[in-house]
C-alpha cells in the first residue's frame, strides 16, 4: 500500500510542461496549462459560455497560477491546491437581458488538481470569481465560473 502524506507537504513541482484538454461546466471548451517551473503555471481557456443572461457567448481566459501546498502525496498522485489571478474576455450577442456586449474583467481561480505521476494526465476542479470592470454597457458585473476538466501533457 502506498504511503500517504496526510499533512501538507512542500510545494508542488510538476514533471510535465504543457497540457491540453477539455473542461466542462461554465464555461465548456478547450483548456491548456503551461508550467513555468517550480510551482507556478499559466493556464488558459477558450470556450463557449451559456447562461440565461447571455444565451451563448465566447469566453477566453488566462491565469497565472500558484500551487502553494500539496494536500495529498502518494507514489501514484499528488493533490495540489492552486490559486491565481488572470483576465477574462466574454463576448455575447443580443438577448432579453443584455444587448450585444463585450466584457473584460479580472478572474480569481481556486482549485484542486489530481496530478497523476505515472501518466501524462491531470484532472482538475476549479471555481473562479470574476469581476468585469469594462463592458460595452459601462457597468461592472461579477460572476462565478466552475469547471471540471482534464489535460493530456505532451
Amino acid at each position: 500500500m502506498a504511503k500517504r502524506n496526510r499533512g501538507r507537504s512542500s510545494s508542488f513541482n510538476a514533471d510535465e510542461e504543457f497540457g491540453l484538454g477539455l473542461m466542462i461546466g461554465q464555461p465548456t471548451g478547450l483548456t491548456g496549462k503551461y508550467y513555468l517551473g517550480g510551482s507556478t503555471a499559466i493556464d488558459f481557456g477558450l470556450a463557449n459560455y451559456y447562461r440565461y443572461r447571455y444565451n451563448y457567448a465566447f469566453h477566453l481566459h488566462a491565469d497565472f497560477l500558484w500551487h502553494p501546498v500539496v494536500l495529498v502525496d502518494t507514489s501514484a498522485l499528488q493533490l495540489p491546491l492552486h490559486f491565481g489571478v488572470g483576465a477574462r474576455i466574454l463576448d455575447h450577442g443580443n438577448n432579453a437581458y443584455f444587448e450585444d456586449n463585450t466584457h473584460l474583467g479580472v478572474r480569481v481561480p481556486v482549485g484542486l488538481t489530481i496530478y497523476l505521476k505515472n501518466t501524462p494526465i491531470d484532472i482538475f476542479f476549479e471555481i473562479a470569481y470574476i469581476l468585469d470592470f469594462i463592458s460595452d454597457a459601462n457597468h461592472s458585473f461579477s460572476d462565478f465560473n466552475s469547471n471540471l476538466g482534464a489535460r493530456y501533457y505532451f
